[in-house]
């Protein structure tokens, strides 16, 4: 998103709702109306770099451009059977790596049987975990990011 839209947003919340006071905050961008409307906006990658004034249109603008900083995100997927792994940046990706593990579906065998399916479930879930540890580690450990997705 443009830095522009979510001032104008601002400033059309004021125009709908009368003067506005912006209440700024860590993690936090609360917006009060005189008729009792309230916008609590959350702040993306806090903690933001506190605007010198609390103006609502200015604060808005320095909210949205901290907002568009580009940053470096781990990407992990694990699903059973597969996973995937990765960093990117500004929808890139830079690293990336993808390898799969034998899970057992649920069986309808009942008795013993049963129990023994259930626990050679849990050992190659267990061995899927610790593969999906090991790429993490060896791709992502070292590695300045800002993000887990």
């Amino acid at each position: 998103m443009e830095p522009a839209r979510l001032v104008r947003w601002v400033e059309g919340f004021g125009q709908r709702h009368g003067p506005v006071v912006a209440d700024v905050g860590a993690d936090v961008l609360t917006l009060r109306a005189d008729d009792g409307a309230l916008a609590v906006l959350d702040v993306p990658w806090p903690p933001w770099p506190a605007p010198p004034t609390a103006e609502p249109s200015f604060v808005a603008g320095v909210l949205a451009r901290h907002a568009l900083v580009p940053r470096t995100l781990a990407l992990l997927m694990v699903r059973r059977g597969g996973w995937a792994l990765g960093t990117c940046r500004e929808g890139e990706l830079i690293v990336h790596k993808t390898g799969s593990r034998y899970v057992q579906g649920q069986t309808a065998a009942g008795g013993t049987s049963q129990h023994r399916y259930a626990r050679r479930r849990s050992n190659q879930a267990d061995a899927l975990t610790g593969a999906v540890a090991e790429a993490a580690a060896a791709r992502l450990v070292g590695v300045q990011l800002e993000g887990l997705v």
